[in-house]
């Protein structure tokens, strides 16, 4: 090939372009240093001649930094303070350097008036040093002045800090003028500019452990809309990893248990659209349903009325029987809705795999089972009972489930009764009448409320109270987690974009609904849909794995519990402890893992890893007795059939 001479133009500002004579050899090196990178990026198979088409340094990057040094007469090319701190950030959050690098440069001064904090951030950043937070959530960068000499100050107590700026393009102009690189490269900051609040939640997910166990410090503007949003994120991420410290795993004991019921279901992804265009009444057992539950006679006749199982006490006493029930609460609390009704009748149970083991039981062979698998349960997805990414999206709540349900099978309209989500305004109790496990609210003002024991089951409790516009007008007033539920049922409401009808008749106001009367709705459906609801299309078909798979399938399980009681005998660091958990392997079982990452940070002292083994030892002798258990149960249910 001899000594082949190319010619190569820079581009240092405008109007001036500078031509160098350079070798192939020559000319990779010199774009490999251009752009920042170096020999451990060099592909060993790539022919040199190829290597100097991949690393051309005829346009400027929008990610490395251009390294100023002399090559064969080439001119350096200096760096600017954005290049740097983008190189720096796309080590550590390559989307979020993408971003910033794809907004468009502006030649006009950039405005360093911050979209959130303004004047006050500089007064706001040394607070966080004075408490004792060891995490801490910065919403705004304001004019990044501040920004290195406060984190010098506050780093020392702070494990994890996440910063966000709504404002993309004003997080470009302050990279570009102030140096961020030791901030951004510290493993404890992470920054995400530009996330819309619809994002917040798949954003903060990686976090979930950290900022579900301990409070962090907010440092923003006291109203914001983008505020408010991540506080609701916030809240659902602390509750739900109360619930897991609460469960501990009880939710895997149910499936386990609850897998002969599993198997002999019908799953709901064979039903999925199979009752398009029918009308669907989705049941609460909230308070108003006492003001319209004589109407579901009428109801049932026009369309599916999908229930809650808080609500099947007061629709039995009402002469009202569902065509399906949904339940979904792992707890044995749940259990005793079910105590008095031996017989559903014809109504289908909607159970999910998680729901307290007692309840599919009981029904085993006296009731036709739905299972409603989402499709992220790991032990199901290996047991080839559950297929990743389909299925009935998860819920936060029986409701909103049930609402999951009536969409997934396409029903349209939709009609909601019952379904409050508040504490009536004037006292009372805090669901229908005669549901199992109703309360009384004995005080309420705007702040707060006391909702009274159950003897022998629950104590008396105090909880804080937010206000919200009512249905009918009139503020009404929630616990925090109702508020919680309300967004999360008005997202679905928006992602389905069916027709839904809110026949609560109470309670708070939902968007993408219309607020009616029950009884009006009645007279919608009956004018629009002149026939009584069609059966459903029979289930498609779905692959099942037979009993003698699944017991093989389960006792590779067992062995792996085993293993791991073995090896967590043999005494380890917290560190070995993460690092076996994460094994594919053990990826089935996930829910312990999840636990012991909970434990490890709920606390800012870490656990001593004695305490872990003992605990992990008690729970694999567990989940032994139980695999045990199922294998004998399935067995005996294939002899049987």
């Amino acid at each position: 090939m001899g000594r082949l001479h190319r010619t190569c133009l820079y581009s240092r500002g405008k109007g001036y372009k500078h031509t160098a004579r350079e070798t192939p050899k020559a000319y990779a090196e010199a774009g490999r240093k251009a752009t920042g990178q170096t020999d451990q990026f060099r592909s060993n198979n790539i022919p040199p001649t190829l290597e100097m088409i991949r690393f051309t340094p005829f346009r400027r990057s929008l990610v490395f930094a251009k390294i100023g040094r002399s090559i064969e007469g080439v001119t350096p090319v200096e760096t600017t303070v954005f290049s740097e701190n983008l190189a720096v950030l796309q080590r550590r959050n390559p989307v979020a350097a993408e971003s910033l690098a794809a907004v468009a440069a502006t030649d006009s001064t950039p405005s360093i008036s911050p979209p959130g904090l303004g004047e006050r951030f500089a007064e706001l950043l040394p607070v966080l040093g004075e408490i004792d937070v060891p995490r801490a959530i910065l919403l705004g960068i304001g004019s990044g002045d501040d920004l290195p000499g406060w984190w010098e100050k506050a780093e020392r107590g702070i494990d994890l800090l996440l910063i966000f700026e709504e404002n993309i393009h004003h997080a470009k102009a302050v990279l570009s003028r102030v140096r961020l690189m030791s901030l951004l490269a510290d493993h404890r900051v992470h920054f995400f500019p530009g996330v819309p609040t619809v994002e917040l939640r798949r954003t903060l997910y990686p976090f979930r452990y950290f900022l579900g166990t301990v409070r962090p410090c907010l440092i923003g503007p006291d109203v914001s809309e983008y505020r408010s949003a991540l506080e609701e994120e916030l809240l659902l991420l602390r509750q739900n990893a109360d619930l897991a410290m609460y469960e501990k795993g009880r939710t895997l004991f149910n499936v386990i248990r609850n897998l002969p019921a599993i198997l002999i279901a019908t799953p709901v992804r064979s039903l999925k659209g199979r009752c398009a265009g029918e009308p669907a009444f989705v049941v609460g057992a909230g308070p108003s349903l006492d003001k319209n539950i004589a109407l579901l006679k009428q109801a049932r006749d026009l369309g599916w009325v999908i229930a809650v199982d808080t609500a099947l006490t007061p629709l039995r006493n009402a002469g009202v029987s569902p065509q399906m029930l949904v339940t979904f609460d792992p707890t044995a609390l749940n259990e005793r809705h079910f105590r008095d009704w031996p017989d559903l009748g014809n109504t289908l149970l909607a159970f999910h795999p998680e729901v307290h083991s007692e309840i599919p039981r009981r029904y085993l062979g006296k009731a036709r089972l739905l299972c409603l698998d989402d499709g992220e349960n790991q032990l199901l997805c290996h047991l080839r009972l559950s297929s990743p990414g389909e299925g009935l999206p998860r819920a936060a709540m029986t409701g909103q489930l049930a609402f999951n349900l009536a969409a997934y099978l396409g029903c349209d309209p939709i009609v909601l009764v019952g379904m409050d989500l508040a504490f009536p305004n004037a006292g009372g109790k805090t669901h229908a009448s005669s549901a199992v496990l109703t309360r009384v609210v004995q005080s309420a003002d705007a702040n707060k409320a006391t909702v009274s024991a159950i003897p022998g089951l629950a104590e008396a409790i105090q909880t804080e109270l937010v206000e919200l516009p009512g249905v009918d007008g009139n503020p009404v007033y929630a616990p925090p987690i109702y508020l919680t539920y309300l967004r999360l049922m008005e997202q679905e409401f928006e992602r389905y974009n069916r027709t839904i009808l809110d026949a609560t008749e109470g309670g708070t106001l939902k968007a993408h609904t219309r607020p009616v009367s029950l009884t009006e709705a009645i007279r919608i459906i009956r004018s629009s849909h002149r026939h009584s609801p069609t059966p459903a299309k029979p289930p498609i078909s779905v692959d099942r794995p037979s009993v003698s798979e699944l017991v093989q399938k389960l006792n590779s399980v067992r062995r792996s519990w085993l293993d791991f009681k073995m090896w967590a005998d043999q005494g380890h660091t917290l560190e070995e402890w993460r690092e076996y958990l994460q094994r594919d392997s053990f990826s089935r079982l996930r829910p312990a893992y999840e636990f012991f990452l909970y434990e490890m940070y709920r606390h800012t002292n870490l656990p001593d890893p004695a305490d872990i083994a003992r605990e992990f030892n008690r729970t694999c002798d567990c989940y032994n007795l139980f695999i045990l258990g199922a294998c004998e149960e399935l067995f005996r249910l294939s002899s049987i059939g």
